[in-house]
């Protein structure tokens, strides 16, 4: 909560980038742009997108070249 509040004291804000793919690419290009955090999905037609996403079997290796290119927050919707 102390991290929030020093946030919104110091007027930076994060930002949280929702792939519109589990794709290591798009994270790259997020994080080159500026994202402070990530958000992947899993077992979900997300309808917003037309997207579908599987199991996180799936998306392991993906998930893990994601991680490899970047250390901050990395978020799922299950």
């Amino acid at each position: 909560m102390n991290r929030l509040r020093q946030s919104l004291q110091s007027g930076k804000l994060q930002l949280f980038v929702s792939l519109p793919a589990n794709d290591a690419k798009l994270a790259e290009a997020a994080v080159r742009e500026g994202a402070d955090g990530l958000k992947v999905h899993l077992n979900v037609a997300h309808r917003a997108s037309g997207n579908s996403f599987g199991s996180l079997e799936s998306y392991k290796e993906t998930f893990a070249q994601i991680r490899s290119l970047f250390r901050g927050p990395l978020g799922v919707v299950p």
